[in-house]
């Protein structure tokens, strides 16, 4: 009985410094909000370098493999009509690039299509002046999750790949459940991870 006791403390122990360490890291990320506009030339934007160094600005890591596909998803796009129009002035574009960016889900990337040697300074701008800048939403998801849980006695592993379900990017692939105390100890199934926002 007194093992038993020893390894449930023990246990609890683990549990409690995991679920301060998560404790921690969410209230990190909840009160250390980054900045997630980013002023950069058009030129920059639609490259590796540029974008790296814009989501290391917001607070985010991309890969080479993500930077590429976003330096070249500027790239298209900046050829191209836009997705949407905003009217705005000087006086007003910094509060519109703030709900905007509220929305995205990663960062923005904000350029001037009439100097694209040069990042805008939207914060020195007349306020009356209408404006003409492109704005492009990053939201950075990489292609594979390595998803590992533990549990007194117990063990679950999944390997997602990247996946667009509903319209949304989610991960699916193959997860291996270990539990000890079940007479069936190893279970194998499929999972499914969709982020709601």
């Amino acid at each position: 009985m007194s093992v038993w006791k020893e390894e449930a403390r023990f246990y609890g122990r683990i549990i409690m410094v995991a679920a301060l360490v998560v404790a921690v890291i969410f209230a990190w990320h909840y009160f250390a909000k980054q900045d997630t506009v980013r002023q950069v030339s058009q030129e920059n934007a639609a490259t590796v370098a540029g974008q790296k160094k814009a989501a290391e600005s917001a607070g985010l890591k991309l890969g080479d493999k993500q930077a590429s596909e976003a330096a070249k998803m500027i790239e298209k796009a900046a050829s191209g009509p836009p997705d949407e129009v905003i009217p705005s002035t000087g006086g007003t574009v910094k509060a519109e690039l703030d709900k905007i960016a509220a929305k995205s889900g990663g960062y923005l990337l904000v350029t001037d299509p009439a100097a694209p040697q040069k990042a805008p300074k939207v914060d020195a701008l007349s306020p009356d002046k209408p404006l003409n800048l492109n704005v492009y939403g990053i939201k950075p998801y990489p292609k594979r999750l390595l998803e590992v849980t533990l549990y007194p006695q117990a063990a679950d592993v999944a390997l997602l790949r990247r996946v667009t379900v509903f319209k949304r990017t989610g991960y699916l692939g193959p997860a291996v459940s270990y539990d000890a105390d079940r007479r069936s100890k190893l279970r194998i199934g499929v999972r499914l991870s969709v982020p709601l926002d």
